[in-house]
């Protein structure tokens, strides 16, 4: 039996057996076009959706379309899979790691539970502080930060995932990554000619909020945070029902561990993830 099911905010991580559809694309076969203006798929034409790791990059408002959009496109008992970062989870450990701190027992896992907590809210820059942080392979909880992200960041850390996994299976054509350096190359330029120009203007400030405004407006930034709770209320508004709480490799969506989005060869791509399912 064929489905059709779709991917929202894919990434690198398409898969050819999905309509696959994001801001950018960063693999082969995936639809380029703005998430915040909906869905681009006619009412009752999906069998299933999924997003990871999407969600909590748009406002409450905003989010609250994007399930009422998936609503939309889903078939009669077609199963919607949210993917986002488990706020409940970071906070408890949060918590625990404080109560070692106060007494010298932690050995920097508190620092680490705060960037998850507050970076992707507050950073200014590409990879903020998080990608400083796993630089640094001198760090004595690397083991603790692995397993906190997952094997999406495995190629921060030594056993790096081998060139076949599922990123590099389906990365984009050579012809259209030329195509795509040239669009960041005029890009970047015409980004440096408004520099200049508001250099001119007002100095070294206007290029500074105007720099951050581009940073804040590119998509890297979390807007909210869901728990287990807040994720069912938001499907149950949205008119899902039978919602669930699943572990990485569980789902209704049929054969879904084939496709390797949640799961690759065994290991949680990302880790910190509260996984939840409802139907239509």
């Amino acid at each position: 039996m064929m489905y059709d099911y779709l991917n929202i905010g894919c990434g690198s991580h398409a898969h050819p057996e999905w309509h696959n559809i994001d801001m950018v694309a960063n693999a082969k076969g995936v639809r380029v076009y703005d998430l915040r203006k909906g869905l681009p798929y006619a009412a009752d034409s999906m069998d299933a959706t999924y997003s990871s790791h999407v969600l909590e990059h748009l406002s409450p408002e905003a989010g609250r379309t994007f399930i009422d959009e998936q609503f939309r496109v889903l078939r009669k008992e077609g199963v919607i899979r949210l993917v986002v970062p488990d706020l409940e989870q970071k906070v408890r450990l949060y918590l625990h790691h404080l109560e070692r701190a106060k007494i010298g027992e932690d050995s920097g896992e508190y620092d680490w539970m705060l960037i998850e907590l507050y970076d992707q809210f507050a950073r200014r820059v590409s990879g903020g502080q998080m990608r400083a942080v796993l630089k640094d392979r001198s760090l004595p909880i690397r083991d603790f930060i692995r397993d906190r992200m997952g094997a999406q960041f495995a190629h921060f850390f030594e056993d790096e995932m081998p060139k076949d996994m599922h990123t590099m299976r389906y990365s984009l054509p050579y012809r259209k990554r030329v195509f795509r350096k040239i669009k960041v190359l005029l890009e970047g330029l015409r980004k440096q000619v408004a520099f200049w120009l508001l250099a001119l203007l007002g100095g070294k400030s206007f290029v500074t909020a105007f720099r951050e405004g581009l940073f804040i407006n590119g998509g890297q930034l979390h807007l909210w945070m869901y728990d287990a709770y807040s994720v069912e209320r938001l499907l149950k508004d949205g008119g899902f029902s039978d919602v669930r709480v699943c572990i990485a490799s569980e789902s209704r969506i049929p054969e879904f561990d084939r496709f390797e989005l949640d799961v690759i060869r065994g290991k949680i791509r990302k880790a910190d993830s509260l996984f939840v399912e409802a139907v239509k």
